[in-house]
């Protein structure tokens, strides 16, 4: 391709530069951001940043483009950078590598659909890895805190995974659903199309979460 089309593009792209603004709910995350933390400082920038430039990308799709001179962030670009970023910005902000934090959120979200702890080979069969690599990436996840051991002595000196402090898991993005049910004002349901499975997902204020 010509590369004086390429130059066009970016000419207009630097000088047509749209301004955002951030909803009323949005004070709600920044609240829940550890501003005293230099590393949260960091990131922060970074984060809003793509969190514009996803809004930017779906206004086009859903009409925010061409009805505001301002396009204004909602809660669907929120998620959307959340789901990109929050991996990586957790493995970051807590110093774990991304697979054992990886194997953290598999023990978070088993723990939460089971109600009780788990083992390592209920993380190994969810997450489709071999019994070694996950008794691998468990002794990393007790060492950073992610995932913790429930206290006693069972039966073949198993040992039984609980999630660790909240504090760890959570880094310092707020999850969707805690954004989601702390802001009334975003109504009962919302829906996005996830960037990186490009289906679509329902939060839904009652009742189970769903995605499709």
């Amino acid at each position: 391709m010509d590369r004086s089309i390429w130059h066009e593009a970016f000419r207009i792209l630097a000088t047509d530069v749209p301004q955002f603004r951030y909803p009323e709910w949005f004070d709600y995350v920044a609240q829940q951001i550890p501003s005293e933390d230099s590393r949260a400082r960091r990131d922060v920038p970074r984060f809003l940043s793509l969190l514009e430039a996803v809004a930017r990308c779906r206004s086009f799709s859903d009409g925010r483009q061409e009805k505001m001179k301002v396009i204004e962030i909602d809660f669907g670009d929120y998620c959307v950078a959340y789901n990109i970023l929050s991996d990586a910005f957790a493995s970051t902000y807590t110093g774990a590598h991304p697979m054992a934090m990886e194997f953290a959120e598999a023990v978070r979200q088993l723990c939460s659909q089971s109600k009780k702890h788990v083992t390592t080979k209920d993380v190994a069969t969810h997450l489709g890895w071999t019994d070694a690599v996950a008794h691998k990436w468990r002794v990393e996840a007790v060492k950073q805190k992610v995932v913790q051991y429930k206290a006693g002595t069972y039966a073949r000196n198993e040992k039984l995974l609980l999630p660790g402090p909240a504090e760890h898991l959570t880094a310092f993005l707020p999850d969707p659903r805690s954004v989601f049910h702390a802001c009334p004002e975003l109504g009962e349901v919302v829906k996005y199309i996830g960037a990186l499975s490009g289906k679509q997902h329902t939060i839904r204020r009652s009742g189970p979460r769903k995605s499709s």
